[in-house]
């Protein structure tokens, strides 16, 4: 699609683009303690058909009393209190979740678009880079410089906000590929800066 786009002219290096960031957040079950107890049992019971030597010589007797019962095989507490305490008695050593049902608890992806912006041509994306949640954006910055460079499309100007800027990237993206990257840089949160005292500032 970017060839067919450079062909008709609707699309060219060297041209302004900008990149920004949001959360795809995974639509899924988390699955609590007593779950995870089933699993590991359906596991093992795959395991004892497939490789039942290999399960003998590494299963410790622990592990017959915590997973031989299936779940409809035992009665499960109904009380959240009397099912905790089952659960831990089960050594899970995964931490109950205590956190609210709305909270985001790191699940999912962010996903990094990069589009042309300048005046007289169409709006195009011309990249997408994926990564788990957790990564600042900040990591993501040379590897969309790299595909981008890659792909024959590097900016001449990449415009960014300040999450994808440190002073490494100002000078690399520079050297290695020719980019301005453009974007306010992060507020000095030292504490000379918040206490008013002489910082770099006021030096020339």
């Amino acid at each position: 699609m970017l060839e067919l786009l450079r062909e008709k002219k609707l699309l060219k290096a060297r041209s302004k683009q900008r990149t920004d960031s949001t959360h795809v957040l995974a639509a899924i079950h988390v699955m609590n303690r007593l779950e995870m107890v089933d699993i590991m049992r359906t596991a093992l019971n795959q395991l004892a058909t497939v490789s039942p030597e290999w399960l003998t010589q590494i299963a410790t007797s622990e592990w017959f009393e915590r997973y031989s019962l299936r779940a409809e095989q035992s009665r499960l507490p109904t009380e959240t209190k009397a099912r905790e305490a089952f659960g831990l008695n089960r050594h899970m050593t995964q931490k109950p979740n205590t956190a609210a049902k709305t909270s985001l608890n790191g699940l999912g992806y962010k996903v990094h678009l990069s589009e042309t912006c300048d005046e007289h041509l169409p709006h195009l994306i011309t990249n997408v880079h994926t990564t788990v949640a957790t990564t600042q954006d900040v990591a993501s910055t040379a590897d969309i410089q790299v595909m981008l460079y890659q792909k024959g499309l590097p900016p001449s100007r990449h415009l960014v906000d300040a999450g994808y800027i440190d002073g490494d990237l100002l000078v690399q993206s520079v050297d290695k590929y020719g980019i301005e990257l453009f974007g306010p840089t992060r507020v000095n949160s030292s504490w000379q800066m918040r206490e008013g005292t002489i910082d770099a500032t006021q030096f020339e």
